[in-house]
């Protein structure tokens, strides 16, 4: 069974609050937020960061477990495969995260 897990990350935007995200967040996704041209998409890459570690925590998974690699593709996944799968979006001021046992997709769009 998969789960969704849905964020409004608009009161982060404003005057560039997303930075508090990034805290706690892969080095590696902190500098993908950062290298961002647009504080918007900064701000949505962060929140797509911060949704997944809280949902992998609240599936049970620390922090300290969650160790990402990425598909040819550049999608990330878990490093080892016995980890749950999951899928990321972000549209406007919303993003997206779903958790399961087996591959998923979401997509979300204004």
């Amino acid at each position: 069974m998969a789960k969704l897990y849905v964020w409004n990350i608009a009161p982060y935007l404003p005057e560039g609050r997303w930075r508090v995200l990034l805290e706690g967040l892969p080095a590696q996704r902190c500098r993908r937020a950062l290298s961002c041209r647009q504080a918007e998409d900064s701000a949505r890459c962060a929140g797509a960061g911060w949704l997944l570690r809280h949902a992998l925590d609240q599936e049970g998974i620390p922090p300290s477990a969650q160790v990402f690699t990425q598909n040819s593709w550049g999608k990330p996944a878990f490093l080892h495969a016995s980890a749950p799968q999951f899928s990321l979006s972000h549209s406007g001021t919303w993003v997206l995260c779903a958790v399961g046992g087996s591959p998923l997709g979401v997509d979300i769009e204004l």
